[in-house]
């Protein structure tokens, strides 16, 4: 009986990750992931939306088509993570959170999504979970360890662009538990370490002759579409305005505080564009920066809406919601959402999955992560991931051009796993896997 109870939390983890795969297969897609799938059938990769996702698609499509695998690996991802802590506090009652942490709105909200931001979130919290393993049971990483946390990072980085602004973090945690205790060590190892994943996701993709889109004008339109509407001045470069005559109050019409779409993806012509050659590009980016030297209480009031949006959304997706995507939507996915709304958890999971309410939960775990660093071996595993998930939302704030809760993901994920860590911490005269 005894060794069964022992048993019970990875036969728990065993049945919902198999009724997770039931419940959502094959997933569901959004119009992003169509034009991922699109480019994994084609063999042709652009850079508007991770090459390596793609390709990777198109491997598991020549198996199984469709995304049902992609789901599959994101599950494994995501259960995996939760047995990793379940292995570390083994001993404990604390076990117990992570067997059901999976299943918590904020996490399980996205985890059935075929999207980048998932993919990226799902390899970087395994990666975490090994890390936080080791480090807590003060154990070397071994060569095959290595070489995981290697294709986790490398894959997770490839899809996201805000990533390889994460990936420091992890790499100076991985650099720190090789027992180097120099502080110039440990930067030259990070900075080497990075170097290496820069250079084999930018030679991957040439591989793949990957086409460049240079979307991340983007960003810079949206902030300067803000900051003219704000000092009523027009600064956008000729070049970039697609629509004949431009006027700012047309702009004003259609301009969105939460998301650049309405400017650069509707319409033909579209109301503005990308420049079309290097010299645009670079005269582009100089107007940028003059922009928010000249203004930069406008370019601020801008970030802020549009973060606002960010930290407000909900993951919980309604029927509705799901329905507008128009792909990937099965009857037990539609089941379950009917579930939800009539007993209403849809309406409790909407507002537990609105991170505005994290937010100073976050900022708390990295400053007690900072106090308590020397005197509870906890603390650097909440630090870090508490810090890895708060360096994605500054990411955001200069580089998003549009809020959606799965921009997000990876930061409440690094959260709401590090709960149990931040109650180590504070019980720091309670050793690994105590009662």
């Amino acid at each position: 009986m005894k060794l069964t109870y022992k048993k019970l939390p990875y036969i728990s983890i065993g049945i919902l990750f198999s009724l997770s795969l039931i419940v959502f297969w094959p997933g569901v897609m959004r119009p992003d992931s169509l034009f991922q799938l699109q480019q994994a059938l084609q063999g042709n990769y652009t850079d508007h939306h991770p090459p390596l996702m793609a390709f990777y698609w198109g491997l598991l499509n020549a198996i199984y088509p469709g995304p049902g695998l992609l789901l599959m690996t994101q599950m494994l991802l995501l259960w995996g993570s939760a047995l990793i802590f379940v292995c570390l506090f083994k001993d404990s009652k604390l076990k117990w959170y992570y067997v059901l942490v999976p299943l918590f709105p904020p996490i399980f909200g996205y985890a059935f999504f075929i999207l980048k931001d998932v993919g990226f979130t799902l390899c970087f919290l395994m990666s975490v979970a090994i890390l936080v393993y080791h480090d807590l049971k003060n154990k070397r990483l071994s060569v095959w360890i290595n070489a995981a946390l290697f294709i986790l990072l490398f894959y997770g980085t490839a899809v996201k662009f805000q990533a390889k602004f994460i990936l420091p973090f992890i790499i100076l945690w991985w650099a720190v538990l090789q027992n180097n205790k120099n502080i110039y060590h440990l930067i030259l190892k990070t900075v080497l370490a990075g170097s290496l994943f820069f250079i084999s996701i930018t030679s991957f993709e040439r591989y793949l002759n990957t086409k460049q889109e240079h979307s991340w004008q983007y960003v810079k339109l949206y902030d300067l579409a803000g900051i003219s509407l704000d000092i009523n001045k027009n600064l956008i470069p000729q070049s970039h305005i697609g629509t004949p005559g431009f006027t700012l109050e047309n702009l004003r019409k259609i301009y969105e505080t939460d998301r650049v779409d309405s400017m650069v993806f509707v319409g033909n012509p579209t109301f503005l564009k990308r420049g079309a050659t290097e010299q645009e590009r670079e005269n582009l980016m100089t107007v940028w920066y003059k922009a928010i030297a000249n203004y930069p209480l406008s370019y601020l009031k801008h970030r802020s809406a549009l973060f606002n949006h960010q930290v407000s959304k909900s993951m919980a997706k309604t029927r509705n919601e799901i329905l507008s995507y128009k792909a990937g939507v099965t009857n037990s996915v539609l089941q379950a959402l009917d579930f939800a709304e009539e007993y209403g958890i849809m309406g409790l999971a909407r507002l537990l999955t609105s991170f505005v309410l994290y937010l100073p939960i976050l900022l708390f775990y990295i400053f007690y992560g900072v106090f308590q660093y020397k005197k509870s071996p906890y603390a650097r595993p909440l630090l870090m991931m508490n810090l890895s998930g708060g360096a994605l939302i500054a990411t955001l704030f200069i580089f998003s051009m549009a809020s959606d809760a799965r921009y997000i993901y990876f930061t409440s994920c690094m959260l709401h796993f590090s709960h149990p860590l931040a109650y180590m911490t504070w019980k720091k005269k309670y050793k690994l896997g105590g009662k």
